[in-house]
């Protein structure tokens, strides 16, 4: 077994899109590349012979890392929860696969748990900014403005 060919294409693609400020199409390469490793992690019916295990550590390695890019760029856009499932995705995978002390392992977990309490963080603050919102809304100046209409309104018809 080996390494799709046009993974290394999406990476450096991916690369230069995040350069340029172009996090929807990093993203879209991201997922790219993901379907091709899960495409060929699923079409390998027999059990690689154990001289190639490094190979498929680099494979795991990285699946995990592509879903690594793609909670980055799904964070980057502000979708927020598909960047945290991503992050967990990442983490758990080089876990199970690679094992909870392989150094890719303690990296995606420390990289992601620092990203998922941020973005948790924000969620929070919009919800409360929303909710403040929502309480201010009833005796907004537009909300009296809006009564107020309707009382002039009633004025002028009698």
């Amino acid at each position: 077994t080996h390494t799709h060919p046009y993974l290394s294409v999406f990476s450096l693609i991916n690369s230069h899109c995040v350069q340029m400020g172009r996090h929807k199409h990093a993203l879209e390469h991201a997922r790219s590349a993901l379907e091709l490793l899960l495409a060929d992690r699923e079409n390998q019916v027999v059990a690689a012979p154990k001289e190639l295990a490094g190979d498929e550590d680099e494979k795991t390695s990285l699946l995990a890392v592509c879903y690594h890019n793609m909670a980055v760029e799904q964070e980057y856009l502000r979708m927020y929860h598909p960047a945290i499932e991503s992050y967990r995705q990442s983490y758990e995978i080089a876990s199970r696969d690679l094992g909870p002390d392989h150094p890719t392992t303690l990296a995606l977990q420390d990289s992601g748990e620092e990203a998922i309490q941020k973005i948790e963080e924000l969620i929070a603050k919009a919800e409360a900014k929303k909710a403040s919102e929502e309480g201010k809304g009833k005796g907004s100046p537009a909300a009296r403005k809006t009564s107020g209409k309707s009382k002039s309104a009633t004025k002028g018809r009698r």
